[in-house]
């Protein structure tokens, strides 16, 4: 389980349902509910954090968010997307998958077999994610400034009939 979960939780944990886990979570110590949490958020912020075991991914979805950005940060502005060289892109990226492939080819066979196709598609997955998120954070963060914008424009236009509108915007 590790980051300090015991072994005897770790046990019980393999083939039990989700009813027996919520029954064992309820019947365990506090401190091992804690150990237990941390070792999940541990797993969870891997794939968000600076470490990885699939840097390739990681590699490949930074390279797509970078573009993303880029296209993004242009509109935010009203300015025209950046030209982008697809076929360079795409070249990229598949480059970069394909590292990955083998990357996790542990047997060097030049396919993955199932354990390594499970572990692959759980990091693509995993890194997919943090993609994902990273972009919607950056979409709401346009909205927002868009509309506080058109809202400062608005209290801009009743500044006379109400003076203090302004007062009330974020900063």
């Amino acid at each position: 389980m590790g980051s300090g979960a015991s072994q005897e939780v770790s046990a019980k944990v393999k083939d039990n349902s989700d009813e027996d886990l919520d029954t064992l979570f309820k019947e365990l110590p506090s401190d091992e509910v804690e150990k237990i949490l941390k070792a999940a958020q541990a797993a969870r912020g891997a794939a968000g954090s600076g470490e990885t075991s699939a840097p390739f991914l990681r590699k490949a979805f930074k390279l797509i968010a970078d573009c993303m950005g880029k296209v993004m940060e242009a509109g935010e502005k009203g300015e025209a997307p950046p030209e982008i060289d697809e076929e360079k892109l795409k070249a990229e990226y598949f480059a970069l998958i394909k590292q990955s492939f083998d990357h996790h080819d542990r047997k060097k066979a030049g396919k993955l077999d199932k354990d390594d196709a499970a572990i692959f598609f759980k990091h693509f997955m995993q890194e997919g994610m943090v993609f994902v998120e990273a972009s919607m954070a950056k979409l709401v963060k346009i909205k927002i400034d868009a509309l506080k914008k058109e809202l400062e424009e608005e209290c801009m236009k009743c500044e006379d009939k109400f003076p203090t509108a302004k007062d009330h915007l974020p900063g």
